[in-house]
């Protein structure tokens, strides 16, 4: 397991064009893996006995512009495609894509702004100050074993700053754009899982203008309202007016009563339980798309009803709605990341960006905040990506572990859990047991490239100090 993770981190070592900003990405690696506490950037530089020196330089690295983002993330899905855990339907990688929102109070952090809040809890408040990301990740392992592995995240809301011109996106195309450019990099042809509030003509348009050879096959869930229509009925004599595109109208919720008998009845993994379902599937015109047909699955679950609409005519009903139901795993690494390795606990922040109010009028919702350094703001808002990303390759990295070193997992971690299972060990298991692997030869002061680094880092912040006190 440590030489695989120094394979892993090697692997890097191409996307960064300065070998200190491969240092760090290292130390931050292994920072992440290793703290105790979850307390921002701080925490790494405990967790490493790092010198105080240093953490103005590990700063600087969240908003050095010679780290390319989008690179590194190119060779971390790269990785993830070529270990074969991938979990494919008919050759197809298994995508999943969600947005969650974090609380972020900052009057100076970038792209901060006023979001309605989802749950359905009564103890949170209606509306609150935060960051908006969407997220993609890559079902992996088996059915036994699946994992929802993180492969990238973006805050999708506009910076909002005068001066700087930026390209409207809706945030439903926007995450159909971030999964077409993960197929296109892994050079496979893909499936992408998405909510009901992704069931919207845009996000079925945007797969269809793709020119690329690599196609993504849209499956999401439809709401409640959702209306199609069947094939125009061809007349059997010329008439005149045009030629009728679309046939009868269809309220697709009222058919689960309508059509009771049209349906089948077969078995199906529906989250995680294997239980006998009815459904029904028709392919059916869609009036948004102009023309286009869609492939609507009418399902009927332990968990009730619903509506799926899949782009790909031909899929089989009974995956679509297994698929469908894998979708919840993207749910479970949000969690993850935010109360084990919290990656809502960052605070980056600009000095050129002027105050904001906590509470702006609603004609103030419009108006672009002011930035004495435009520029700079952008590379904080660099880093806060950075940050929350790097915590995603941990937690994918992770994930593989447990995947790969089953066994060696759970008997390194040697930690006590009240409902403890061996055969699929957590994250959080993970990450005790590669942190303790990991301390265990820093003490032993093995000869490892990674471990040359760290001390290296140790040492020139020590070598700093000393030479500021002689000064």
């Amino acid at each position: 397991m440590f030489n695989y993770m120094t394979m892993f981190l090697l692997n890097f070592r191409p996307c960064f064009s300065r070998e200190s900003t491969f240092n760090w990405f290292v130390v931050v690696f292994a920072g992440l893996i290793l703290r105790d506490d979850t307390l921002g950037v701080t925490s790494i530089i405990r967790a490493l006995m790092l010198p105080p020196d240093q953490y103005v330089p590990l700063l600087g690295y969240f908003r050095s512009t010679a780290l390319d983002l989008k690179n590194l993330l190119n060779y971390w899905w790269l990785w993830v495609a070529r270990s074969n855990l991938a979990f494919e339907h008919n050759g197809k990688p298994v995508l999943i894509g969600d947005h969650t929102k974090i609380p972020k109070d900052g009057r100076k952090i970038p792209a901060v702004a006023t979001l309605h809040q989802d749950s359905e809890t009564s103890s949170k408040p209606s509306f609150f100050r935060g960051h908006n990301w969407g997220c993609i990740s890559m079902l992996t392992g088996t059915k036994k074993m699946l994992f929802s592995t993180p492969l990238w995240a973006q805050v999708h809301q506009s910076i909002n700053l005068k001066g700087i011109e930026e390209k409207y996106e809706p945030m439903t195309t926007r995450m159909v754009s971030m999964a077409l450019d993960v197929a296109n990099t892994i050079g496979k042809n893909s499936i992408l899982t998405l909510d009901a509030f992704f069931a919207a003509a845009p996000v079925f348009k945007k797969i269809y203008e793709n020119s690329k050879a690599i196609t993504l096959t849209i499956l999401t869930r439809a709401k409640k309202n959702v209306v199609a229509y069947c094939d125009p009925i061809k007349r059997k004599k010329k008439g005149p007016g045009r030629k009728a595109i679309y046939g009868k109208k269809i309220k697709l919720f009222k058919k689960f009563t309508q059509w009771n008998k049209r349906f089948i009845s077969a078995t199906a993994n529906i989250y995680g339980n294997v239980e006998t379902i009815r459904y029904y599937s028709l392919p059916l015109l869609w009036r948004t798309l102009k023309g286009r047909k869609l492939l609507f699955i009418w399902a009927e679950t332990s968990r009730g009803r619903m509506i799926l609409m899949s782009s790909d005519l031909n899929m089989d009903p009974v995956k679509a709605i297994e698929l469908y139901c894998y979708r919840v795993k993207i749910e479970t690494v949000f969690s993850i990341l935010k109360n084990v390795f919290g990656v809502c606990n960052y605070h980056f922040w600009s000095m050129y960006l002027l105050p904001q109010s906590r509470k702006p009028r609603k004609k103030d919702k419009k108006q672009k905040r002011i930035s004495l350094d435009p520029a700079k703001t952008i590379l904080t808002l660099h880093a806060i990506e950075t940050f929350f990303n790097m915590q995603l390759i941990v937690v994918g990295f992770l994930q593989l572990c447990c995947m790969l070193f089953t066994k060696e997992v759970a008997k390194k971690a040697n930690t006590w859990l009240r409902t403890f299972n061996p055969k699929t060990p957590s994250e959080f298991i993970a990450k005790r047991a590669v942190g303790k692997v990991f301390f265990k030869h820093f003490c032993l002061f093995t000869q490892n490239p990674i471990m040359d680094l760290i001390r290296a880092k140790q040492k020139e912040g020590e070598i700093e100090g000393n030479l500021r006190m002689v000064s």
